[in-house]
Order: structure tokens, then C-alpha cells, then sequence
């Protein structure tokens, strides 16, 4: 059983970030800032205040060794994380002021994110908590530079190029894998604009679910070599092809029991097919993007399911999908609302919405009952 403070604060942000979004996303400008300086800093105080995490020990040591010559050489090729974590030790905060820190960047930039589709942003909210919150507790430099790189995303669909390739050089400078992450976005955004029929997706995720073995690893190392004239720390993984990318790479942590395995499949298809239909019914070329964005996510994610490193790649493009689910649901519920729409798809709408939320509220349920280990700070310190 969860301690009681993980259960009350958690369910608290799952239902309130839903019903701020439902009356603020409207807004625009400085109102809406005004209006999200509250959720923000909410999200962010909680989750500042964990003490867990795939990574939190082993980035509360560099913060609280900064000094260190291990931390020096570990941080000298991220000189903006360096700095930022200097800056924040300047300023009198401890390491768990710094993550804090950390988490407002990450949902900084996901609200920013969000804010850039206005009013059909209404639904997204509903999901921003569950999409970003693992990798924003897990992966932390990582999930730092991605704020960063959400809130340089409007900057690309308005074409303020300069804005957005300063702030994907400052990603860059936190986490320097985050390079593959934009050039996902730019070559969506530009050239990946129309949706494949769900059918097909559909099948090929199935396919690769519960048929495809993806024990042959080997010709992931030539790709990876490409990416180590850009960055000399792709060499080692290169060096160590054996350990990242091959049979042996699998991680028995990572497989699913054949429930999670069918509920999980059948949320992602659900997304697959309503994010499809919606942009059917009225097509949004920022969402459409989004939407491609997230299907190819999933598909590499379901390959590479159980290799660290892989996942550590596809997971990311995975995390944007309460922008294609949270437009389908903004525009389909008024439909299914007005009966505008025939039968047959009205029950294939509310079945998959159905296995969406079903999916969740077992996983997440999971996640707010039974997590003993997930403490706060204060627990800590007693």
C-alpha cells in the first residue's frame, strides 16, 4: 500500500490539472501565464519533493558534488546543465530545490506546448499528468532538455526559426541526445504531415507486438555509428554494441505479463484509430504531425521494448500523445454528443475511449495504491 501523502497529493494533480485545463485553455498570452503560474508551481513542488526515480540518487550526488572531478568531467560536455546547476547552488537551494527546479523547466515547457492549440487543447490537459510525468521523474537531464525542446515547439509552427534554434542548441547543450528529438520534429513538421490509414498501423503494431522477435539487434550498431561523428559518447555505445543492442541487451525488468500486454496494446491502438478519425473530420496540420510523431513512437517503442538505451529513445516521441488523443476526444464528443455521426463509428469511438480510460485507471490506480517505495522528502528526513 502507498503512503498516504503519495495517494492524497497525486490524485490531487490527476483531477485538478483536467479541471484547470477544462476552464484556462482558452486563454492566451499573459492571462493564460497568469492563470498557470498555480498549476505549475504545483506540479512541480510535488514532484520536486519525491525521492525516487530511475535517476534521482545519482543526480542529487552531482548536484551535492559539484566540485567533484567525476561531476566536472560528467557534466563539462552539458556546459547549460553544468551552469544551471551552479546557479542553483548559488542561490542557496539544496539538491531538492534543484529538482524543483528541474520539474518546473520539463512542465514549463508542456504547458507552453499545449497553450499553442488554444481552445483544442481542452482535452490534452486531461492526459499531460499521466503522458509526462515517468520520464519527468526517471530520465532527469533528459526530461530537462525536452522541457526545453516543448517549449521551443511553437516556435517551429510559427516559423520563428531563430527562437527555436536557439533554444534546440540550449537543449542540446543539457542532454546532447536530445539532437535526435528535433530532427524528428523538423522533418515531421515538414515533410510528414499527412495521416496512414489506422488499419495499416494498426496491423503493423500488432504485428511487431506479438509476432515480430526483435533478438537480432545487430544492424541497430550501424545506424548508431552515424550519430558518433555528431557526438564522440555515441562511440561507446558502438564499442559495447553486444551490451546495448543485442540479445543479450534485454531487460526481463521491462517484459509485460499478457494483460499489461493486450491493455497496453489496445490503448495504443485506440489512440491510433480516434487521433485518425478526428483529423479526418478536420484536419489540423499541428496535430497532424503530432499524431505521426506518436504512431512511429509506439511502433519503435513496442520493438525495442525491453533494450534501455532504445527505449530511452523512442519513449520521448511516445509522450506527446495527449495532443492527438486530447484533439480527437474535442472533436468527436460534441459529435457523438449531437448524434452526427453513424452508429457503427459511434460505438467504435466510445469502445476505444473506453479501453483508453480503462488502461489508465488500472495503471495509474496501480501507481497511486500500491507504491510503498515512493516516498517525499519529508519522509525521509524524519
Amino acid at each position: 500500500m502507498s503512503n498516504i501523502d503519495h495517494i492524497i497529493l497525486f490524485l490531487f494533480l490527476f483531477l485538478f490539472i483536467p479541471l484547470w485545463g477544462k476552464y484556462n485553455c482558452h486563454k492566451t498570452g499573459n492571462k493564460f501565464w497568469f492563470s498557470a503560474i498555480f498549476p505549475i508551481l504545483l506540479i512541480s513542488i510535488i514532484i520536486g519533493c519525491r525521492y525516487w526515480g530511475a535517476d534521482y540518487l545519482w543526480y542529487k550526488y552531482q548536484f551535492e558534488h559539484l566540485d567533484n572531478i567525476v561531476v566536472i568531467e560528467e557534466q563539462s560536455s552539458q556546459p547549460v546543465f553544468f551552469g544551471l546547476n551552479h546557479l542553483i547552488n548559488w542561490l542557496g537551494f539544496n539538491y531538492v530545490g534543484a529538482y524543483i527546479i528541474y520539474s518546473l523547466i520539463y512542465f514549463v515547457g508542456a504547458f507552453n506546448l499545449l497553450k499553442n492549440y488554444g481552445q483544442e487543447s481542452k482535452y490534452m490537459y486531461w492526459f499531460l499528468i499521466f503522458a509526462y510525468i515517468g520520464f519527468g521523474t526517471g530520465i532527469i537531464r533528459q526530461s530537462i532538455s525536452i522541457g526545453i525542446v516543448m517549449f521551443s515547439i511553437p516556435f517551429l509552427d510559427q516559423k520563428k526559426y531563430i527562437k527555436f534554434g536557439l533554444s534546440a542548441i540550449c537543449a542540446c547543450m543539457i542532454h546532447s541526445s536530445t539532437i535526435l528529438l528535433i530532427a524528428i520534429f523538423i522533418l515531421f513538421q515538414k515533410f510528414f504531415t499527412v495521416t496512414i490509414k489506422p488499419i495499416y498501423t494498426i496491423l503493423f503494431y500488432l504485428t511487431i507486438t506479438f509476432i515480430y522477435n526483435p533478438a537480432n539487434m545487430g544492424f541497430i550498431t550501424d545506424t548508431v555509428q552515424m550519430f558518433s561523428y555528431i557526438n564522440p559518447k555515441f562511440q561507446g555505445y558502438i564499442d559495447n554494441s553486444d551490451r546495448w543492442f543485442s540479445a543479450d541487451a534485454a531487460q526481463e525488468i521491462y517484459t509485460q505479463s499478457p494483460i499489461a500486454l493486450l491493455l497496453d496494446s489496445l490503448f495504443v491502438i485506440s489512440i491510433f484509430y480516434l487521433g485518425h478519425l478526428a483529423l479526418k473530420i478536420r484536419y489540423n496540420k499541428q496535430v497532424a504531425y503530432m499524431y505521426n510523431i506518436v504512431v512511429v513512437g509506439y511502433i519503435l517503442l513496442r520493438m525495442f521494448f525491453n533494450f534501455e538505451l532504445l527505449r530511452r529513445i523512442a519513449t520521448p516521441m511516445t509522450m506527446f500523445y495527449p495532443i492527438p488523443l486530447g484533439y480527437a476526444l474535442y472533436i468527436l464528443l460534441p459529435l457523438l454528443k449531437e448524434k452526427l455521426i453513424t452508429a457503427t463509428t459511434k460505438k467504435k469511438i466510445i469502445f476505444s475511449i473506453s479501453l483508453i480510460f480503462l488502461y489508465l485507471a488500472l495503471y495509474w490506480g496501480r501507481f497511486l495504491l500500491q507504491s510503498p517505495d515512493y516516498h517525499f522528502v519529508w519522509n525521509i528526513n524524519q
